[in-house]
């Protein structure tokens, strides 16, 4: 998505959503790079503005030429991750709606089900046999 949207993207957001950035920015060694970060959101309900601060310590300035961070809060998760004042948004990937992963345990289960089935019908015809 246009990183200009951020804010209307995190504002948006799922509870619990996580949304992905591409950016590029210069590291400590004067380097410029470019690095994916996965953020989570957390809970919904602040604006788009607020709900990024909280998830990040990141402020993003949107300008006409791109979208970049104005601020990094000490000791926040952008600065663990490397982010730093000056850094640019180049995309900004919208949160999928995902399957909750406790939905897999259902098919899991049901193939571990019949496995044993299976095992147990083995075994009685194996005894069956036995006993003729």
């Amino acid at each position: 998505a246009e990183p200009a949207s951020i804010h209307e993207i995190v504002a948006d957001a799922a509870d619990d959503a996580q949304l992905r950035l591409l950016m590029e920015g210069e590291n400590f060694s004067g380097d410029m790079i470019q690095r994916v970060i996965a953020i989570p959101l957390g809970r919904a309900g602040a604006s788009g503005r607020d709900r990024l601060r909280e998830a990040t310590g990141m402020e993003m300035r949107i300008g006409d030429d791109g979208v970049y961070v104005d601020n990094v809060d000490f000791n926040s998760p952008a600065q663990q991750w490397g982010v730093d004042f000056g850094w640019k948004v180049l995309e900004v990937e919208r949160p999928s709606a995902r399957v909750a992963k406790e939905w897999f345990y259902g098919p899991a289960y049901a193939v571990l089900g019949l496995i044993v089935l299976l095992q147990m019908v083995r075994r009685n015809k194996r005894k069956a046999l036995h006993h003729v």
